[in-house]
């Protein structure tokens, strides 16, 4: 149950119900523990619990509300500086961002993959140029010379999870 003290009579408005529904809906997902985190581990093995249950609440707005957002999985191919593009990499996330460190295992690539909440295709967009242009900047070369492979995953998109299992098993997007 919400209440409301105090709002002006034109606050009360399509665009402020729906903000208060969106808020409700994101307060009450982090209140109830989804099934659906599970089936988000089932689909992309070895996925952590919070990059999971982030993910589920994100694909919720994008369901209910039609807010979209991306996850952007950066592959990282034998290099000698692998470990250090990763770590790079990581540091270069925006604040809102949530992350997950992926491979080591014997059916993984080795990678990471950035959940942008309410993210655009043109921050989606920004952020792999900012990415590219710093990791020329510090390791001489551009995703391709590197062997950096971009993936960008809509939440809009039909089976998401299929999407970024495929990925994180190496398997084709």
């Amino acid at each position: 149950v919400v209440v409301v003290t105090r709002m002006p009579f034109f606050a009360l408005n399509e665009d402020t119900l729906r903000t208060l529904s969106l808020l409700l809906g994101l307060y009450a997902d982090s209140v109830v523990v989804s099934d659906s985190v599970g089936q988000v581990m089932t689909h992309v093995p070895g996925v952590t619990y919070d990059f999971a249950d982030e993910l589920v609440k994100l694909q919720r707005l994008q369901r209910d509300f039609g807010i979209n957002s991306h996850c952007v999985v950066l592959q990282f191919g034998p290099h000698a500086e692998r470990v250090d593009m990763i770590l790079f990499a990581t540091r270069l996330r925006r604040r809102f961002d949530v992350q997950w460190q992926f491979g080591g295992g014997e059916r993984q690539s080795t990678g990471i993959a950035n959940l942008m909440p309410l993210a655009s295709d043109t921050a989606v967009r920004g952020y792999l140029e900012r990415m590219e242009a710093a990791m020329k900047e510090r390791f001489g070369g551009d995703f391709e010379s590197l062997g950096v492979h971009p993936y960008v995953v809509s939440l809009e998109q039909h089976d998401p999870l299929a999407v970024l299992g495929r990925i994180v098993t190496g398997e084709s997007a």
